[in-house]
């Protein structure tokens, strides 16, 4: 059982010079689990139960020093609390402040330049940067972009502390480690026929240490890791109300002090994307999902070196603007109800039918209703 909200206010002042955002969310969820295999383990078949909480606050604003250059200052609060009848507890806080500059110079070449620090209140303090250029060619319809930074991820407390899993024989591990990364891309975008057809590539690494991996009996660190690949897409417009888009990933992972290939990581990923806007309040889309074989090991961790088939799924989606600010929406997952595991021994839902409705005031969402089966 989850529940989500959040609340926002806005301001803006000096003729919209100054515009900032203040937020609070909070969110609440509470878990079940009964042991699959009652009186084969010493759990015997007795449920576990876990639930916690999380509080956030967070204050944005956008200062408009000059044409083409907006700074963005932010600040951040969170607050993430376990507690389970284990008996478990346990709290971390996040504070965490940031900047960043967003400048345009004439109709070419734009840049952001941003710098965050984090400080965490089982790990420290963390600082964190992201340069992203960008230069138009206008004359082709040429973009060449690209960004270097840095990243900071702690563990999370399930990771760290909550045992609930540990009727499935998986356990937390509170000596985790943070994970840290220094990664770049590189890439271009390209645009044909009055932008009716545009394409684009794109270059990426990432050099991560203390990764967080599973090994289906706890989380790990890997000391160091590497992931590099590229991503592709393509995108046509036939007819102004229909899109048609083409993703290709590949991706490498590797764990550099094993040499082995990470867990979970599929080579290969394609996506295709139909969307159709058939009336002004009517919209229908249509998606298809490869994944590619990859390596894992099995559920209890005792066979590595596995080879998962991968999947294909195709997922239909539509909306209705009834007026008012009403919305009815419908979606359908796994259309040909297929029989797939993203991680070994453990079984993703089949067909899934999803209707409900959304409701906005002032162009601000309001609240949702949904029904599944």
């Amino acid at each position: 059982r989850e529940l989500f909200t959040r609340g926002t206010a806005h301001l803006a002042l000096f003729d919209g010079v100054f515009d900032q955002t203040l937020g609070v969310g909070y969110t609440d969820y509470r878990r079940r689990f009964l042991d699959p295999n009652p009186g084969t383990l010493a759990f015997g078949n007795d449920p576990s139960v876990s639930g916690g909480d999380r509080v956030k606050l967070d204050w944005q604003g956008n200062i408009k020093l000059m044409p083409g250059q907006v700074l963005t200052l932010g600040a951040e609060h969170q607050l993430d609390q376990i507690n389970d009848t284990a008996p478990v507890s346990a709290r971390m806080t996040n504070n965490a402040g940031f900047a960043e500059l967003q400048s345009s110079f004439g109709e070419r070449f734009f840049n952001a330049v941003s710098v965050r620090y984090d400080d965490n209140s089982l790990f420290g303090g963390k600082p964190t940067f992201r340069e992203a250029p960008a230069f138009l060619i206008l004359e082709t319809g040429t973009k060449l972009k690209g960004s270097v930074g840095t990243g900071f991820k702690a563990p999370n407390l399930d990771e760290l502390f909550d045992n609930s899993f540990a009727a499935f024989g998986f356990f937390a591990n509170p000596n985790l480690q943070p994970e840290t990364s220094f990664g770049y891309d590189l890439g271009f975008e390209q645009a044909l026929l009055d932008k009716r057809l545009q394409f684009g590539a794109t270059y990426f690494h990432n050099d991560i240490r203390n990764l967080i991996e599973s090994t289906f009996t706890t989380d790990i660190n890997v000391g160091q890791a590497t992931t590099y690949g590229f991503e592709n897409f393509i995108t046509y417009k036939p007819i102004e109300p229909l899109t048609l888009r083409a993703d290709y990933t590949y991706t490498a992972a590797d764990d550099d002090i094993l040499h082995q290939e990470l867990l979970r990581r599929p080579k290969h990923k394609v996506s295709l994307n139909a969307s159709w806007q058939v009336t002004e309040a009517a919209s229908l889309t249509a998606t298809a999902i490869y994944a590619s074989p990859f390596i894992d090991i099995n559920r209890s961790g005792s066979i590595s070196g596995l080879t998962n088939d991968g999947y294909t799924l195709i997922n239909l989606a539509g909306s209705y603007a009834l007026g008012h600010g009403v919305t009815a929406f419908a979606r359908i997952d796994n259309l040909l109800d297929q029989h797939y595991q993203a991680a070994t021994g453990f079984q993703n839902p089949g067909l899934g039918v999803f209707a409900g409705l959304r409701i906005a005031f002032d162009g601000g969402i309001f609240g949702a209703w949904q029904l599944q089966r």
